[in-house]
C-alpha cells in the first residue's frame, strides 16, 4: 500500500500493538498526550528524555489506537489474518491423509478441527495479559466453546528451551546433519518428519568471539547498500548439546520483552523433560527498545518536526528504513543507513536558511552542526552513521544492560538454591546482536557456564511452540510466580485474636450453629516459588456456612507473599471467581453443615491455571480459567 492509497482509504499504520496487552488496559484507548495524527505511528516517548539518555520505557513504545479500537480487537484482527493465511497455505500443501478433493472445487478440503494452535507469551506477562491474548485468539477463531483445547499457550523461553533440548543435533552428528535435507526424530506420539531447517544446531560462543550468524545470513540488498561494507565473521563456533543434569539458563530476547528462566534437563531422548529450577524474571527490553532508541537518536539529530512529519506521511519509506536497520543492527558497528529521499527533503526544508545564500539540499541538513557539519552523523551523500560509541551509550548498550542485569539475578538465585547454571541459551531476534552476544558470553564465563546459540535464534521460540503443541508433557514442572488460595472462614483461634488486635483483621461471623468463625481467611493452595508439576491438581474440602445458602462463591486470590493468612492483607488481589449452585434441599441430606462437602480444585495446565468447584453429593461442578478480569469466562456446569 503506497502512501497515497493509505491516506485516501483512511488507513492507519500500527506497530508494537502486542505490547498493549500487558501495559495498557484493553478497555481504554491510549491517552492522546502527544500528537501523532490519527494513526499509531508515533512513539509517545519521542521528544522526551528517552533520546537524551538512551533509556526507553515500555510506555514510550505504546501506539495510539484509532477511536473505537481496543488492544484485544487489534490483536484479534491480526490473528484473524494470520489464521487465514496459514489455513490457505495448509489447503494448498495438505497431504492426502488429511484432505480430500472436493467434487466441485479444484482445491482440497481441510477440516479446521484438525488444526491445533499454540501461541507464545512472554514469561513476564501476568494472568490478565494472557487472558487478553486468549480473548483475541478466540475472536480470531483459534478456539471455540466446543473445543477450547484447540488453543494452547506456552511461555516463550520455555519454548526456546524445548526446541533446543528436543531438536538438538549432537556435536558428533552436526556435520552429517548439515548435509541432509530432512531428519527423522521420534517424540512421544510416534515418528515425525522434521525439516532440516528446524534442526537446532547449538553452537558454543566464547567470551572473545561473536556469532557468525549475522555475517553468514543473506543480507538484503537495501541493507547491504546502507552499510560501508560487509563484515566477515569468524569461523563457525564449536557445536554443543544439552544432556541429563544440565541446568540451562534461557535468555529469550524478543521484540518487546526479555525473559530469563532457569531449567534443569531431566532424562534424554523421547523421555527428556524440562523442570524449572528457579523463578524466572522478565524485563521490558528487546529489539523494539533498541529500535526506539535508534529512532530517538536520529530524530534528535535530524529535527523532530522533519522526522515526525516524514514518518506520518511516508509510511512506505519508513518501513523500508526500518527494514534496513533491522538487518544492520546485529553487527557491532558503526551502522550506516541511507536515508530515504523524502526524509532528506523534509530535513532540508526544516534547516535554517543562511542569509544571502540558497537553502542547501545536501550539506547542513540537520538542525545543528552535529547533524550536517564536518564529522557529524549525516554525510553529504545522505548516509546517516551511528558510531560505535553512540550504539553503546544510547542505542544498544542500555537495553543489553537491562537484560544482563535480569539474567545475573536469576543466575544468583539459582546458585543459592543449588541449581548453578552449566549452560546459557541465547535466543530471540535480538540474540543476533553481536553486542548482546559479547556481554552474554562474558557473563556466562564468569559463572562457569557455556553460552549456546542456535543456528537461527529468532526461530527457536516458534519451533518450540509447535513441539509443545505436539508434546506438552515435555515441560514437566514450573515455579509458581505467586501464592494462590481461596477466601474461606475457619474456627476462631488465638492466632486470629492476636491478628485482629494488632492489625484490625480478620473480622468474625457466627454460623447457624452458633460457632464463631474468622472471616476473610486465605486458604493457601500453593506458595510462591513452589515447584508444581504440569497437570498437578491441588484440592481442599469446604462446607457451606448458612442453611439458607443456595449457592457458594469460591473466590481465588493471589499474592506475592508466601506467608499470607488473610485476603484483606496488602498486596492481595482477587483473580477469579466461580459460583456453585446448591440443591434446594441440601441441608435435609445431612445432620450438620460440616457433613455437606464441597471441593475447590486448582489445576495447573501448561501456562494457565483453572479453578474448579465441585459438589461431592450431586457431582455438579463449575470451572473458570484464572484471570484478573472482573468477568472471567466460566465453563458450563457438568
Amino acid at each position: 500500500m503506497d502512501d497515497a492509497e493509505r491516506t485516501a482509504g483512511d488507513f492507519t499504520y500500527i506497530d508494537n500493538f502486542k505490547l498493549l496487552l500487558q501495559w495498557q488496559s484493553p478497555a481504554v484507548a491510549p491517552a492522546a498526550g502527544r500528537r501523532g495524527g490519527r494513526g499509531g505511528w508515533q512513539q509517545r516517548g519521542q521528544g522526551s528524555g528517552a533520546g537524551a539518555s538512551g533509556e526507553v520505557e515500555a510506555e514510550d513504545l505504546l501506539p495510539a489506537l484509532p477511536p473505537g479500537l481496543t488492544a484485544v480487537q487489534v490483536v484479534a484482527d491480526f490473528l484473524t489474518e494470520l489464521r487465514g493465511y496459514i489455513f490457505r497455505h495448509l489447503v494448498r500443501c495438505a497431504p492426502a491423509h488429511i484432505s480430500a478433493p472436493a467434487s466441485s472445487s479444484p482445491l482440497p478440503l481441510l477440516d479446521g478441527s484438525h488444526i491445533g494452535w499454540c501461541l507464545t507469551v512472554p514469561a513476564m506477562w501476568d494472568e490478565a495479559a494472557k487472558s487478553r491474548l486468549r480473548q483475541a485468539a478466540n475472536r480470531a477463531g483459534m478456539a471455540t466453546a466446543a473445543d477450547p483445547a484447540a488453543l494452547q499457550m506456552i511461555l516463550e523461553p520455555e519454548a526456546a528451551a524445548l526446541a533446543a533440548a528436543v531438536l538438538q543435533v549432537p556435536p558428533a552428528a552436526a556435520p552429517a546433519a548439515a548435509a541432509t535435507s530432512t531428519a527423522r526424530k521420534t517424540g512421544g506420539g510416534g515418528a515425525a518428519v522434521i525439516d532440516e531447517a528446524v534442526e537446532v544446531h547449538l553452537r558454543r560462543i566464547d567470551a572473545a568471539e561473536r556469532s557468525d550468524d549475522a555475517a553468514s545470513s543473506a543480507v538484503t540488498a537495501a541493507a547491504a547498500t546502507a552499510r560501508s561494507g560487509p563484515k566477515a565473521g569468524p569461523a563457525p563456533a564449536p557445536a554443543a548439546s544439552l544432556c541429563e543434569g544440565d541446568v540451562l539458563l534461557v535468555m529469550d530476547c524478543g521484540g518487546g520483552t526479555a525473559d530469563v528462566t532457569l531449567h534443569r534437563v531431566r532424562g534424554a531422548g523421547a523421555g527428556l523433560r524440562l523442570e524449572e529450577a528457579a523463578e524466572g524474571r522478565g524485563v521490558p527490553a528487546g529489539g523494539r527498545f533498541v529500535d526506539a532508541a535508534a529512532w530517538s537518536y536520529l530524530r534528535s539529530e535530524l529535527g523532530g518536526g522533519a522526522w515526525d512529519g516524514w514518518r506520518a506521511a511516508h509510511v512506505r519509506e519508513w518501513a523500508q528504513l526500518a527494514g534496513s536497520w533491522e538487518a544492520a543492527k546485529r553487527f557491532p558497528g558503526p551502522v550506516s543507513l541511507q536515508l530515504p529521499p523524502a526524509l532528506l527533503a523534509a530535513v532540508a526544508a526544516g534547516a535554517r536558511k543562511p542569509r544571502g545564500r540558497p537553502r542547501s539540499t545536501m550539506l547542513g541538513l540537520g538542525r545543528r552542526s552535529a547533524a550536517g557539519g564536518a564529522g557529524g552523523p549525516l554525510r553529504p551523500d545522505g548516509v546517516f552513521v551511528l558510531r560505535e560509541e553512540v550504539l553503546e551509550a544510547r542505542v544498544v548498550g542500555p537495553v543489553v544492560g537491562r537484560i544482563i542485569a535480569a539474567a545475573e539475578k536469576v543466575l544468583r538465585e539459582g546458585a543459592r538454591a543449588g541449581s548453578a547454571a552449566t549452560k546459557v541459551l541465547l535466543t530471540g531476534g535480538l540474540a543476533n546482536s553481536a553486542a548482546l552476544q559479547r556481554r552474554a558470553a562474558s557473563m556466562a564465563a564468569s559463572h562457569g557456564a557455556q553460552l549456546l546459540l542456535p543456528r537461527s535464534p529468532s526461530a527457536s521460540v516458534v519451533t518450540g511452540a509447535v513441539l509443545f503443541g505436539q508434546l506438552p508433557a515435555r515441560v514437566s514442572a514450573r515455579r509458581c510466580r505467586l501464592s494462590y488460595g481461596v477466601m474461606t472462614a475457619t474456627a476462631w483461634s488465638s492466632a486470629h485474636e492476636d491478628s485482629h488486635r494488632e492489625r484490625g483483621y480478620p473480622g468474625w461471623i457466627l454460623d447457624d450453629e452458633g460457632e464463631r468463625l474468622a472471616d476473610d481467611v486465605f486458604k493457601q493452595f500453593v506458595h510462591r516459588g513452589q515447584l508444581v508439576e504440569t497437570d498437578e491438581v491441588v484440592v481442599h474440602t469446604f462446607s457451606p456456612i448458612y442453611r439458607s445458602e443456595q449457592s457458594v462463591a469460591f473466590r481465588m486470590y493471589a499474592t506475592e507473599s508466601s506467608t499470607a493468612s488473610y485476603t484483606v492483607e496488602p498486596g492481595m488481589r482477587e483473580v477469579a471467581e466461580v459460583e456453585l449452585e446448591l440443591p434446594a434441599d441440601w441441608r435435609s441430606k445431612v445432620q450438620s453443615r460440616h457433613d455437606y462437602k464441597l471441593e475447590a480444585e486448582l489445576r495447573f495446565g501448561a501456562t494457565e491455571i483453572t479453578l474448579l468447584a465441585r459438589d461431592l453429593h450431586t457431582r455438579n461442578a463449575v470451572a473458570t480459567t484464572l484471570s484478573w478480569t472482573s468477568d472471567p469466562v466460566s465453563l458450563p456446569a457438568v
